[in-house]
């Protein structure tokens, strides 16, 4: 911090870095000053705050091969969970519409599908919501391989 400092950059951090100071001896650095501080910073919707906060993260660069696995091995479940999706979504899409044509379609559900407590549109409706979850999931997974693989640069970044 040198008063001297003539680059408006430096003069603006330099009164970042008091201001900081300033609230540390006011209100002392407890949990309230922290939370509200923390809420306030990640609830801005400005450009420059959410810019500020995203570069103070810390990135800690991975070897690129390890960039190459991860996003490998986040395309394998993506492939498990879209399969598992589809699966389940088959007897939706098929209309099956009673406990023994679900139970037919999987033979390894039959003894739960067929407890009296659980109604028809119940199981189809739970089937459903499970099969969407899985798919979504997916998609989440595929956004992630994609990410890890131009971040090992592997795969060109989009324009």
């Amino acid at each position: 911090m040198d008063a001297s400092t003539s680059d408006p950059a430096d003069v603006a951090i330099d009164r970042i870095f008091l201001d900081i100071k300033d609230l540390g001896a006011r209100e002392g650095w407890g949990e309230g000053i922290t939370k509200r501080l923390r809420e306030r910073l990640l609830a801005s919707h400005d450009g420059d705050i959410k810019h500020f906060l995203s570069s103070l993260e810390r990135h800690r660069s991975l070897w690129p091969w390890g960039q190459v696995l991860i996003g490998m091995g986040e395309l394998v479940l993506a492939a498990f969970l879209t399969i598992g999706g589809l699966v389940l979504f088959v007897p939706a899409i098929l209309g099956f519409t009673s406990r023994g044509q679900v139970a037919r379609y999987v033979a390894d559900l039959a003894l739960g599908l067929s407890s009296p407590g659980m109604s028809d549109s119940l199981i189809v409706t739970l089937g459903f919501g499970f099969a969407l979850f899985l798919i979504l999931a997916a998609l989440y997974t595929l956004r992630q391989a994609s990410r890890n693989l131009r971040a090992s640069g592997l795969v060109p970044p989009t324009p």
